[in-house]
């Protein structure tokens, strides 16, 4: 086999052309190469010829001098042509040189067969006609349904549907862009549009269009369009009310004005055409495509093209760990990249001699540390002022359940009274109302129809967000408002009159009524002061708890209470000896049972029940007043059961 470079022996082939090598030297412009480029790779051999008028003449030194001195055809600069062959073909076959793009642009004149062949492929058929990573099924199916109505001109409905951050709007927003002028397209955010009318405005407006915004005058536009109209509705949900009349007329569009018209609804529902729209059934139903979640697969190969665009070094088993829990909590790709950012946000840049430009921090632990922040509640994680907590936390003790609703005045007078307790200056005015609209901000608080708030997190979340027991236990403990301070003093004085002053007044100390945990606790300040040091959890009970609030703000009292009724009551009752055993296991008094009663007794005052030794037994509501049970029956109800002693019996584990 010769050793003569195939390059050498294809030179020797062109020079036989012309007259033998030996006979006259080389010259510049008689040097044969192979020329090769990304668009030809024709063998063009220089010889003396004179050139046709239907060809073009090509001069290879006029490219090689642009480029460096190294390349050139000079006798002195490269005495053998088969040592310069190898090294210009590698460069000529480099895409990216400058010295390929000029050879490219002198053959544009070549056949047309040669520049298809050798031309690459679009970055947009590369890329599964601009499908996102993972949607190129979804990408197809849209796209074929809008050409098919287009083609066959048939009305076409869709809803597009899945959970958020799975490439819905982005994917749709990309097969319009693919269709081109193919169609036209008007992309509208409900979120902000809520009424038909609102929508027809908004969509005259986005296309341009004359007229008022009406559904005629829609309709009349439409005829005179050329192509399909694709009207994108996002977060179509929005337009959802009572009777859904929006929704239901954007689906019926195309078969009641136009098969011009395309409707895409976009939203998170995936059954909101059977749950809002149950009528859609007796017609043309919409086509639905549901964008499943990103699968781990999926979402560690997008990861991997981030990472190789952004030339960042982050660990393969990180990326895999944050591909893993993102599939399995939501597969919400946008999280996934703001785990990604994150995570190079922690790079280390190292300078070139001790390694790469950016190496991860740490591994797994560190990846899971950011995965459990930004999977945690934002609530969890808010960090409030002072004063905006002792609002919250006041809050939290005025709610006894999520859903429970109360005035933003009874907030304010518990928040001063919270004050006084705690020793602190209150706020007045405008920095009240900033430190309000601080917990409103940031969904602690909402504000309802009529002025009413409702507490809009759990009491683990607001604890967490409040972070100071103390605090919590101070105000947990809290005086009354208002309104249950006339609730109380008015269960009183059915029972004991005027003389819930003496409860107030009292040449012994100072006492005070507490609430704690929806109970009414009466108490001296000192002992009150006692049982602030104690958590509100583990704190049962202290001083006298004289009833409760229901569920529905109505105070009931106890039988704890007897000790400070009994002493100061209005109206009283004696029972006989036989019917005090009936009363203590619950039961209500007859007038047989009676052995004497006040004069005076009203219907439905509050009574005190005693033996006739003068013991207090309970307390009740008199079902009859004194001069009406004169004439009634022996069987006759004239006192209706309330509480007794044998309560401590029967109900001890309810009782404080």
């Amino acid at each position: 086999m010769s050793s003569t470079p195939r390059s050498s022996r294809r030179n020797q082939k062109v020079k036989s052309v012309g007259e033998p090598a030996e006979s006259r030297p080389l010259e510049n412009n008689e040097t044969g190469r192979r020329r090769s480029s990304r668009i030809s790779t024709k063998v063009v051999p220089t010889v003396n010829k004179k050139p046709s008028s239907k060809s073009t003449i090509r001069r290879p030194q006029e490219v090689f001098k642009t480029t460096n001195s190294e390349f050139s055809d000079s006798d002195d600069d490269m005495p053998a042509p088969k040592k310069k062959s190898e090294k210009t073909k590698e460069l000529l076959m480099s895409p990216t040189t400058v010295l390929a793009e000029q050879v490219g642009t002198l053959e544009e004149g070549d056949s047309e067969s040669d520049s298809e062949t050798e031309k690459p492929a679009s970055p947009s058929s590369a890329q599964g006609n601009g499908a996102l990573s993972g949607r190129e099924d979804e990408f197809n199916t849209l796209k074929s349904w809008i050409l098919e109505s287009k083609s066959e001109k048939t009305s076409l409905s869709m809803y597009v549907s899945g959970q958020p951050g799975t490439g819905k709007t982005a994917t749709t927003m990309r097969v319009l862009s693919a269709l081109g002028k193919a169609v036209r397209s008007c992309i509208i955010n409900c979120a902000s549009t809520s009424t038909k009318t609102a929508l027809f405005k908004t969509i005259f407006e986005s296309l341009g269009l004359d007229g008022k915004p009406s559904v005629e005058n829609f309709e009349e536009h439409v005829k005179h369009f050329t192509v399909p109209l694709v009207l994108v509705l996002d977060e179509i949900d929005h337009l959802a009310n009572r009777k859904n009349a929006a929704l239901y007329a954007a689906f019926q569009w195309p078969d009641t004005l136009s098969h011009k018209i395309i409707i895409l609804g976009i939203a998170n529902s995936i059954d909101l055409t059977e749950r809002l729209l149950p009528k859609l059934m007796l017609t043309k139903t919409p086509k639905r495509l549901v964008f499943e979640p990103y699968t781990k697969d999926d979402i560690v190969k997008i990861l991997n093209d981030k990472m190789k665009k952004e030339k960042a070094v982050i660990d393969a088993k990180s990326i895999e760990l944050t591909a893993r829990k993102v599939a399995a909590m939501s597969g919400d790709l946008r999280t996934a990249l703001h785990i990604f950012k994150q995570q190079k946000s922690r790079l280390i840049t190292m300078d070139e001699e001790s390694g790469p430009p950016g190496t991860p921090v740490n591994g797994c632990r560190d990846v899971l540390g950011i995965i459990n922040n930004v999977y945690s509640s934002p609530l969890s994680r808010a960090k409030l002022p002072l004063q905006p907590r002792i609002l919250l936390a006041v809050s939290l003790a005025l709610s006894s359940s999520k859903k429970s609703v109360f005035d933003r005045n009874s907030l304010y007078r518990a928040y001063y009274k919270a004050c006084t307790a705690l020793r602190m200056p209150p706020l007045e005015d405008d920095d009240l109302h900033s430190a309000f609209q601080t917990l409103e901000s940031q969904s602690f608080i909402r504000l309802l129809n009529g002025g009413k708030l409702v507490l809009q997190v759990d009491a683990p979340t607001a604890k967490s967000a409040i972070s100071d027991n103390a605090l919590l236990d101070q105000i947990g403990m809290r005086p009354l408002t208002e309104e249950e301070t006339s609730l109380v003093f008015a269960k009183l004085a059915s029972f004991i009159g005027d003389n819930v002053s003496m409860l107030i007044d009292r040449n012994d100390g100072d006492y005070c009524f507490r609430n704690h945990k929806e109970r009414v606790y009466y108490c001296s300040e000192n002992l009150m002061r006692q049982a602030a040091c104690i958590s509100r959890e583990p704190l049962l009970s202290f001083g006298t708890c004289l009833g409760k609030f229901t569920k529905s703000k109505k105070f009931h009292l106890q039988i704890t209470a007897l000790d400070y009724l009994a002493p100061y009551a209005k109206f009283k009752v004696w029972l006989k000896p036989n019917a005090e055993q009936q009363f203590l296991y619950g039961n209500n008094i007859l007038k047989s049972g009676i052995a004497r009663m006040t004069d005076g007794t009203p219907t439905h005052a509050g009574i005190v029940v005693y033996s006739m030794t003068d013991v207090p037994l309970g307390f009740g509501v008199s079902a009859k007043g004194t001069a009406d049970s004169k004439r009634a029956d022996p069987t006759a109800l004239v006192v209706l059961h309330q509480c007794d002693l044998g309560e401590y019996l029967r109900n001890e584990s309810h009782l404080n």
